[in-house]
């Protein structure tokens, strides 16, 4: 009944049959208005060489290879599969031409090199152990490395590691928010900003909601920022430039945009299996891969408008990152 596609919802609902002792799923997805329905396009602007490349690394849990592919403008072509074992759940690029990696049966994150002719390593691994890592955000001005958990600890708090200066042996500190719930739930997405906050969507699995939850400097217990209206459940999370917030409804498969973290809207819809959302260099696109029909998006991040659609080599690619990426 689940798809492997569907990370966030999949484990969601999962724990709420066995808790609930029901199941109700939302068949039928609402179709977009007409208002709302974005216009695809494809889009040739060309960017410029720089010595890391431009690529668009995509994985998928199952496979033990992530498809890549070389970029122009916001058109991804197919170049080849580049091996990497250990369920590799979602991945991050930085602006420096560094490639982050979260393998979720080896609960830690490979870091490879971007260079023009695709990535080269390992050259680093980040060890998290006894944890179900699922994503990872990387913000290079404050050298932090937040890793995101899928399952709550023993105490029933979600949490995030944090790695900072370069550590990789073991965690720096840990971060815990507990649902207003207090029964746990599922982190799925992290993210940072320019102040070196850090924001975490976790599910509420007895309040059939989910949080975005924001760290202050990547530090101590989470302070809740936005909380969905009800039988929803988190998917990635995201901010651009200027520090605005951008995350996924699972559930619906919905994107918002917030201004700041405050007053948040629909910006986008229409899409069947989307998790994780990533912005390129200079945050001048959003991205996002849908798992369920095998595409890739570039989307206008201010009006959500669809730029480009790119049918993907493998249709469970559920993550992406786009190389070189943002600073944070």
């Amino acid at each position: 009944m689940f798809s492997q596609r569907r990370v966030g919802r999949k484990l969601m609902l999962a724990a709420l049959c066995a808790a609930l002792a029901a199941c109700s799923m939302h068949s039928t997805l609402p179709e977009p208005s007409s208002s709302a329905r974005s216009d695809i396009s494809t889009v040739r602007d060309t960017f410029s060489p720089t010595a890391f490349g431009n690529w668009v690394y995509t994985c998928a849990i199952g496979p033990s290879t992530c498809p890549l592919y070389t970029l122009s403008g916001t058109k991804p072509t197919y170049k080849s599969a580049f091996p990497i074992s250990g369920n590799p759940s979602s991945s991050f690029a930085t602006s420096a031409g560094k490639w982050y990696v979260v393998l979720r049966s080896k609960a830690s994150v490979v870091v490879y090199n971007s260079t023009a002719a695709g990535p080269t390593g390992p050259t680093a691994t980040l060890s998290d152990p006894g944890e179900s890592t699922v994503d990872v955000a990387v913000n290079a001005t404050d050298k932090v490395v937040a890793v995101a958990h899928l399952y709550a600890e023993s105490d029933k708090s979600n949490t995030v590691s944090v790695f900072v200066d370069g550590a990789t042996k073991a965690p720096t500190r840990k971060l815990h928010f507990t649902s207003p719930g207090g029964s746990g739930g599922y982190g799925i997405g992290v993210a940072t900003d320019s102040a070196g906050n850090c924001y975490y969507t976790v599910d509420d699995i007895k309040l059939i909601k989910f949080y975005v939850v924001k760290f202050t400097s990547c530090k101590g217990s989470g302070k809740i920022v936005y909380t969905s209206p009800g039988s929803d459940s988190a998917g990635g999370v995201a901010l651009d430039g200027s520090n605005n917030l951008y995350f996924v409804d699972n559930s619906y498969d919905y994107i918002y945009r917030c201004t700041g973290t405050a007053n948040c809207k629909l910006l986008a819809q229409g899409f069947q299996g989307i998790t994780y959302i990533r912005f390129d260099n200079g945050w001048k696109h959003l991205w996002t891969s849908d798992a369920t029909t095998g595409t890739l998006y570039a989307l206008n991040p201010t009006t959500g408008k669809i730029l480009s659609s790119t049918s993907e080599q493998s249709a469970d690619a559920s993550s992406l990152a786009l190389s070189p990426g943002p600073t944070y």
